[in-house]
Formats: structure tokens, C-alpha cells, sequence
């Protein structure tokens, strides 16, 4: 949709009522701290944060969904509780046109963003859903009592004011520092293992329901096994903390923003976990067993019969389960599932993959843990695929002590750099919102490094092809410094420092191997992604390029300034 709809996009009742939705229920009145900062600028160029020093906290506005107020304060981990079976037909109305306005609007979201194949929503059926909300909430206050307070009473003091602004939850200072120091300490901690199991699923044949945070309709699965007492909570802590890192600029600066800044960046931060969440419990609650796409066996077949760097899977059934994973971040598939899931067997979760989609890899995905499983898209032209959060084993054969590295302790780990090489092409996936995430880590340089040369290619994600943001990113890659990659562990960053230093000589080789790299994996994808908005048959060649997970764009000089710095490298 090619329309501003930010105008529409207002799920909170009180910005549609106004100060009618006062007489309403207290958990329906319930304000955001959002709402001071307004609706986040979109793609397009609106300015949100003028800052170029937090680009996070403008990202994190630049791309929160629009959820309603209940979706964004519900708690995943347990039902709401209902006060009585028989619900009153008013609020039903109300809860079925709050659900079809946020449905309306996450397509639009989706749309925009161009991460989903569906159609944008008109700007009229977005208005008549509003209008409906509207009328749903005007017949629900009518029917409630006045609980104006009688002017006779008073004006109440300051003291009680600030009370009742919290009960409210308006932004106050206290609030604010107790919120930054929460993310604080969510950033500086690591949640606990998972020791409790998910739940298990069974595709239904032949249905479908329609998702609405895919925002499309999937397959429908059943739970035939819910998940065991604890785990939804630990999925919940593990995606908050996922969240942290991914926005830890964000997080630090909270103390030096204003209130208003402060409350809109952890409303924020607060609708990204509650978004992540659903989905991720969505996806790893109920997986499918069985021997289809995207299942996985009951039990593990072949245990140790076949080498890591041989531990392909069909892209038929990888892309089964990343459709179902629009916001899932592959840190919590593997904390919250696949150990769990593989603990008893010690083994990898390839071994889960049902024998028919097992095969050798044709390519090698290299991707940051940071990112989302959605993202992780082999090319069109590869039918198999090696990934590592599937092919290693996730357990450590010894014990993680203070001197050990991953290479020691999880046996499987020193076979990567075989497995690079001995695949010989490798694909790094580049996630469309963060586009350099992957070069910030340490295992992603290191199987950069060990690709064959001519065997790499990047896979960029949606939304990337503007001249700003690749300039943007033309700089970055000339700022690139091995020696700053992270990993989660520094015993693993030691290891793998020295494995590039083994490998280059001196880290300023590595450095600019790296930039090369990128640099031309850059400038094949812009010359391949590259169609002139007046070429013939454009309208095929796009459609290719979007069948095949990437997007076209008719920009030359995008082409040009990858082409420099591939000239330059």
C-alpha cells in the first residue's frame, strides 16, 4: 500500500474514543508509554531520530509492529484467566473488532516492509475496521456507570496525582530508571538453561489458519503434548535477553534519555519481546512430528554415522519451519529448543531430520545467532544446505570450564572450517534490517575466511537496496576491524582469533580479506539484483528475483558504488 497509513495505525482505545474510554474497565484503560513518541517514521524517509550515533533506538522505532494495546501487554506464558464462561456481547464485539483492526494492520506492516508475500490491506477496509472499533467501544462505555469525581470533592493534590499517573502507567522518572535498570540487568545476565521440555504438534492435513504474525496462513498443527511445567517462561526469559543484545546501544543510552524517550524506547523494547515471544512459543510449543517438511522424528535415527561437514538437509524442509519463524531468533531456537529437544540423545538435531530430507549440503549458510531463523534463506539454486544449528551438537563432551574453549569441548565444532571448505560455497545471509549483523561475529568471519575464493555469495535480505543505507554500509565495511567481532564467549573469541591469525598472519590481512569479501559479494548481488525500471520484461525478471528470497532494484548508481569498492579491494 502506497498510502501513508500511519494515521490509521492507532490501536490503543483511547486514541480512537478519547476521553470516553475513561468510564471503561481499568485493564482497557490501561495507557502506553508509547504514546508520547507517536507513530515510528516508516522506510521512506520521515524522520525519527535525529541522533546518528543510537541508529538502534531509531531502528527499534523504525520497525516495531503496531500491535493493540491487550496484544502488547498480554503475557505469553500462561492464558489470561476469565472471570466468568459467558462473556457479555458487547465486549465480545469489542474483542472481535480490536482483533480484525490489529489483523488489518500487521498485513500493512508486513506489506510495507515487504517481508511477507501478501497483499496490503486497502485504506478503506483499514478505516472501517477502526470505525467498527469505534462503535464497539462507544456501545461498551454507554453501558458502563459515570465515575467522574464530583467537583465538590476537590482538585486532588500532586502527591495523589503522581499516584494516579502510575496506576495509569504514565511515564514517571521512577518508572523510567526502574525499567532502564531492569534491561540493564537483563543485559548484563544469561538466562538458565532450559532444563524443561516443549510441547508436541501434528500437522493436520489438508488445513491451514491464518497467522497473524506471519501474516498469512500457514499449516495447521495440533498440540498433542503441551510442553512441560516452566519451559514457556524460559522461552520468555530467553527471548528478552535475545532482545537485549540485539539492542544494547539502545539499552545503555536509556539512562541519558529524557522520560518521554526513555518510556517510548522500552514500550519499544517491551512490544519487540511480546512480538518475538509469541511467535517463538508459535513455532517451538508445538512442533510437528512425523516425516513431512519441517517435522522432525520422534526419536533420533543414525546417531554418529555420518560426519558433521556431511549433514545436509533439503532446503525443501528447512523452508518448512522459517515460514512458521517470522521473528524467531535462531539464539532462542537453539537455547529453547533444539538443546533441549537433543539433551537426552547428546546428539545433533540433524539427527531428528527425517531420513528423506537428509542429504549432502550444496551450500554452507554462515549467519549470526542475532538473527532471525525467517532470514536464514539458502540461494535458488541450491536444493540442499548445511546449517549449523542443526548439523553440530549443541552439547560439550567435556566440561565448560574456565580454560576451555568450544573447540574443546564440543567435539564437532573444529570440523566447520572443514566443512566450509570441503562444500565450497558458501552464502552468507545478510538480515535485511541489520545488514552488517553477521560481520560483527566472530564465527561468521572466521567461515568467511575459510570459504575457497570465488565461492562466496551474500543473501541479502529485504529492504536494503536504498543508495543511503548502501552508502551507509560502503562506510561500515571500510571501518570492519576483525579484531572487534564478538562472540558470546570469550574463550570461543580467543579461539577463533587465533584460528583467523593461523589462517591470514597478522589481523589487518584478515581484516582486509574480509572487506574484499564483502565488497564483491556486495557487488555481484547489486549487479544481479539490478533491473532498470524501464527494461523489457522487467516485470519477469523482478518477479524472479522475489521468487528466489531477494529483491530487485533500478538503481545504477548502487551498482557503481559496489563496483568501486570492489575495483578498490
Amino acid at each position: 500500500c502506497s498510502s501513508d497509513l500511519s494515521d490509521l495505525t492507532v490501536k490503543d482505545p483511547a486514541k480512537i474514543m478519547g476521553s470516553r474510554v475513561s468510564r471503561t474497565k481499568p485493564d482497557q484503560n490501561r495507557s502506553s508509554r508509547g504514546d508520547a513518541a507517536a507513530d515510528p517514521a516508516d522506510r521512506e524517509g520521515r524522520a525519527v531520530d535525529s541522533d546518528p550515533s543510537n541508529l538502534e533506538l531509531q531502528q527499534l522505532r523504525d520497525h516495531r509492529t503496531r500491535h493493540s494495546r491487550a496484544g502488547n501487554r498480554r503475557r505469553h506464558h500462561a492464558p489470561t484467566p476469565t472471570k466468568s464462561v459467558t462473556k457479555d456481547p458487547v465486549a465480545q464485539e469489542v474483542e472481535r473488532a480490536q482483533a480484525e483492526l490489529q489483523r488489518l494492520q500487521l498485513e500493512d506492516t508486513f506489506s510495507r516492509q515487504a517481508r511477507f508475500y501478501v497483499p496490503s490491506p486497502s485504506k478503506e477496509a483499514l478505516a472501517a475496521a477502526e470505525n467498527r472499533l469505534r462503535v464497539a467501544l462507544e456501545a461498551q462505555a454507554s453501558t458502563l456507570p459515570d465515575t467522574s469525581v464530583d467537583d465538590a470533592a476537590g482538585s486532588p493534590s500532586v502527591e495523589e496525582a503522581g499516584k494516579a499517573s502510575e496506576v495509569k502507567g504514565e511515564p514517571t522518572a521512577a518508572t523510567s530508571r526502574q525499567d532502564a535498570e531492569e534491561w540493564a540487568n537483563c543485559l548484563a545476565t544469561q538466562p538458565s538453561p532450559v532444563t524443561s521440555l516443549p510441547g508436541v504438534g501434528r500437522t493436520v492435513p489438508g488445513e491451514t489458519i491464518h497467522d497473524e504474525h506471519v501474516g498469512a496462513s500457514i499449516p495447521k498443527i495440533d498440540l498433542l503434548h503441551p510442553a512441560e511445567s516452566g519451559w514457556r517462561e524460559a522461552v520468555e526469559a530467553h527471548v528478552r535477553a535475545s532482545v537485549a543484545l540485539l539492542y544494547a546501544q539502545t539499552i545503555r543510552s536509556l539512562p541519558s534519555l529524557s522520560v518521554p524517550d526513555a518510556a517510548a524506547a522500552t514500550e519499544g523494547l517491551a512490544r519487540e519481546t511480546a512480538k518475538r515471544t509469541a511467535t517463538a512459543l508459535k513455532l517451538l510449543e508445538r512442533w510437528p512430528r512425523g516425516d513431512g517438511p519441517g517435522e522432525l522424528l520422534h526419536e533420533p535415527v543414525g546417531v554418529g554415522a555420518t560426519e558433521v561437514e556431511h549433514r545436509g538437509v533439503s532446503t525443501e524442509w528447512w523452508v518448512a519451519v522459517a515460514s512458521r519463524a517470522p521473528f524467531v531468533v535462531t539464539r532462542v531456537l537453539v537455547e529453547a529448543f533444539i538443546k533441549p529437544v537433543t539433551r537426552e540423545a547428546g546428539c545433533a538435531l540433524w539427527y531428528f531430520v527425517p531420513e528423506r530430507f537428509r542429504a549432502p549440503p550444496a551450500v554452507f549458510i554462515s549467519h549470526a545467532w542475532s538473527g532471525s531463523a525467517w532470514d536464514i534463506r539458502p540461494p535458488a539454486t541450491a536444493t540442499t544446505m548445511w546449517l549449523d544449528v542443526l548439523a553440530v551438537n549443541q552439547h560439550p563432551a567435556t566440561d565448560l570450564g574456565e580454560h576451555s574453549t568450544a573447540g574443546l569441548a564440543y567435539t564437532d565444532v573444529p570440523r566447520i572450517g572443514k566443512a566450509v571448505a570441503g562444500i565450497a560455497r558458501t552464502c552468507v545471509v545478510v538480515p535485511g534490517d541489520r545488514p552488517l549483523l553477521p560481520f560483527s561475529r566472530s564465527w561468521c568471519l572466521y567461515e568467511i575466511a575459510e570459504t575457497p575464493p570465488g565461492a562466496l555469495e551474500l543473501r541479502i535480505g529485504w529492504g536494503v537496496w536504498s543508495r543511503t543505507e548502501q552508502e551507509m554500509l560502503v562506510r561500515s565495511v571500510e571501518a570492519l576491524d576483525v579484531t572487534a567481532a564478538a562472540t558470546s564467549s570469550p574463550k570461543d573469541k580467543e579461539m577463533i582469533d587465533q584460528l583467523v591469525l593461523d589462517r591470514f598472519g597478522t589481523a589487518a590481512a584478515a581484516t582486509a580479506a574480509i572487506q574484499g569479501a564483502i565488497s564483491r559479494g556486495f557487488a555481484e548481488e547489486s549487479r544481479r539484483a539490478f533491473v532498470p525500471a524501464d527494461e523489457e520484461g522487467g516485470d519477469a525478471r523482478r518477479a524472479e528475483i522475489q521468487a528466489g528470497g531477494g529483491r530487485a532494484h533500478a538503481d545504477p548508481e548502487i551498482v557503481a558504488l559496489w563496483a568501486q569498492g570492489e575495483t578498490v579491494r
